[in-house]
């Protein structure tokens, strides 16, 4: 059975029930929720972001994330195989860490951003962006020819939840994750967590059973009082202040990654994959059309994502993420200009044209090879 038959068959069976806990338990605390499929997703709890936003940057924050299918590929080539496919270094990829990646086209563009987890040596899960699972299954399958690999679908079983904030670390290994380890246990079951690259914030990606998940998040929350749940509306906002780009909000299948601020999820050594040779050549010899990058807005000014931005009284990008987190009056916010305005950093405003702005490079901004000029 392929993979997409095989997906189609264990959503049929998946019983919500599994989930009636973990309903219960946000629902309780207050949490607005969205459906997203046959999942739910916590957009925020109560009407301030600003008690959510604290523990992600100070205590430890938890997002629960089972709106994020998960897919095992495992077997004797499993790391040559993702490591042909992907942007990034798979093969290079230590065990217990959370890597960002990119499926690419041929031609270069973003077809799905997501993340690898190494969990031993021809063992990974990756997590996918929601309701992208079957695609990026697919993608998988059709690229699966000899290799002695074999792909799953974790998310009958198995759902993310993610630790931030300095005491997100204390945390774990209060519920069973020994130092230096990824694997603890809770009760009679094993769970997995390990580190997400995100900006200069800790983060913990977590994979732990649908059965026992509803009492493994009440002991997270019951061990410190600064542990407490958060929203994805509260998660973004620091994102933004972070200057990370999201999928479907700061860039899409028709973006090159060199054109999205996407450093960390590329790899210009491992040799070749999917899309390699066009990304070479902009790296090496060319540059982007556009260019992603960040601005600081006044917080007296309205702005909010797709306001288009103005250079010289013309249009030349917009904005896709605006953080309400204010800082020295400023808030944090993300746009896409033409790329000579970004390389310049020249000023740019909005269309009340009363305060200019000024685009600076995000910190996983996909710089051009300069190649060295020899001295005469």
């Amino acid at each position: 059975m392929r993979y997409t038959e095989t997906l189609v068959a264990t959503n049929t069976k998946f019983r919500m029930s599994l989930l009636q806990p973990l309903v219960d338990l946000h629902t309780n605390r207050g949490a607005v929720l969205k459906t997203v499929g046959d999942r739910f997703q916590a957009l925020r709890y109560g009407n301030r972001l600003e008690p959510e936003i604290n523990p992600i940057l100070h205590g430890c924050g938890v997002l629960d994330l089972q709106i994020r299918p998960l897919i095992e590929v495992k077997g004797p080539d499993a790391s040559r195989f993702l490591h042909g496919l992907l942007t990034n270094d798979i093969v290079g990829l230590p065990c217990g860490r959370w890597q960002p990646n990119l499926f690419c086209g041929s031609k270069g563009k973003i077809k799905q951003r997501l993340e690898v987890l190494k969990l031993a040596a021809e063992c990974f899960v990756i997590c996918c962006e929601a309701e992208a699972g079957i695609a990026v299954g697919t993608l998988l399958d059709h690229y699966l020819v000899r290799e002695d690999v074999t792909l799953a679908f974790l998310s009958r079983e198995q759902i993310r939840m993610d630790l931030f904030g300095s005491k997100s670390t204390v945390a774990l290994h209060r519920l069973g994750i020994p130092e230096q380890a990824c694997t603890g246990s809770f009760g009679e079951f094993e769970f997995h967590a390990a580190p997400v690259p995100w900006g200069t914030q800790t983060r913990w990606g977590c994979l732990l059973p649908i059965a026992g998940a509803a009492e493994w998040l009440a002991s997270v929350l019951n061990s410190d009082p600064e542990c407490d749940l958060v929203g994805t509306e509260a998660v973004d906002a620091v994102r933004i202040a972070e200057g990370l780009p999201r999928p479907g909000n700061d860039f899409g299948p028709e973006n090159f990654p060199q054109e999205a601020a996407l450093g960390d999820h590329i790899s210009y050594t491992k040799g070749c994959y999917i899309g390699q040779e066009p990304h070479a050549r902009m790296f090496h010899r060319g540059h982007p059309n556009w260019q992603l990058v960040g601005l600081r807005i006044p917080e007296s000014v309205k702005a909010a994502a797709g306001a288009p931005l103005l250079h010289d009284g013309n249009e030349i990008g917009r904005l896709t993420s605006v953080s309400p987190i204010t800082q020295d009056g400023m808030c944090a916010s993300l746009g896409w200009v033409r790329h000579a305005i970004a390389e310049a950093q020249n000023p740019v405003t909005l269309e009340s044209g009363r305060v200019e702005l000024t685009p600076f490079p995000l910190p996983n901004t996909i710089r051009r090879a300069v190649p060295e000029t020899k001295s005469s």
